[in-house]
């Protein structure tokens, strides 16, 4: 089960507890470069690089428009697990999910973001940093990068069902699943199934479903959202949505995990 001091758990064992930090005291907030996309796709990069050597820590992201990313890459290394884009509302300064990333890199090491608006808009991120001392090198950390599988986006048709698929390109733990409605309302949206390795995750009679909205990444994770099921490379994750409304409803999603 996922404890809260697993962000501590990650500090100690790559040698980066608070007490080695530099002042001990000296946390800092790592700006990424704002971007306007203007031209359909409505593609989007920005990238940030420290000053410093640090410990890359919580992630932040704001937009002014539904926003999906193509990768998230700290110091060449993408933290995404699966084949499929990552819905960036699991990390706006709304979600009540943990989004810290735990990877330390040396100065001037970028960090990058990639991916679309729905619509012309712009985007800016930044990371909650440390200051740290010698930083451990990236291949040391490689289990540091598994945060993310990125479930892609569908559009689910009026009164109709679609899936968000996705496959496993490194073995991990899903935890927190973060499901989003583009539009519409979320009560129109009902998750009929979830497989992982077409192992069903919900139970319950025939033809019953659960709301979308307990999935919203403003839905506190503590309310059982944690699945904590293992996937093997070239594993897929299923899910089905259903939209009850009269209008089509594009929905986008993504996890949390853990390294296995």
């Amino acid at each position: 089960m996922y404890t809260e001091n697993k962000q501590l758990k990650d500090k100690l064992d790559y040698g980066l507890c608070r007490a080695s930090t530099l002042g001990k005291t000296q946390s800092y907030f790592l700006k990424f470069s704002s971007a306007s996309a203007t031209v359909a796709p409505f593609a989007f990069s920005i990238t940030a690089k420290p000053e410093q050597d640090v410990l890359v820590q919580q992630l932040l992201v704001t937009a002014d428009k539904i926003a999906l990313a193509s990768d998230i890459r700290v110091a060449g290394q993408s933290i995404n697990t699966s084949d499929s884009n990552i819905d960036l509302s699991a990390f706006t300064v709304a979600t009540k999910r943990n989004t810290y990333v735990g990877i330390a890199i040396a100065a001037e090491q970028e960090c990058l973001i990639t991916g679309n608006l729905e619509a012309a808009g712009t985007i800016n991120a930044g990371y909650a940093v440390d200051a740290i001392e010698n930083p451990p090198t990236i291949n040391s950390q490689v289990k540091c990068y598994d945060k993310v599988f990125g479930m892609g986006s569908v559009s689910v048709g009026a009164g109709a069902s679609a899936q968000l698929t996705a496959r496993a390109v490194r073995q991990v733990i899903l935890r927190d699943l973060v499901l989003l409605n583009t539009s519409g309302n979320a009560e129109d949206l009902h998750v009929s199934s979830i497989t992982v390795s077409g192992k069903e995750m919900l139970t319950g009679a025939s033809g019953s479903e659960i709301p979308l909205s307990i999935f919203l990444a403003t839905t506190d994770r503590n309310f059982g959202l944690d699945m904590n099921f293992p996937i093997l490379p070239s594993q897929p994750v299923t899910i089905t949505i259903r939209n009850a409304s009269g209008a089509p409803i594009t929905v986008q999603g993504t996890f949390f995990v853990e390294n296995l």
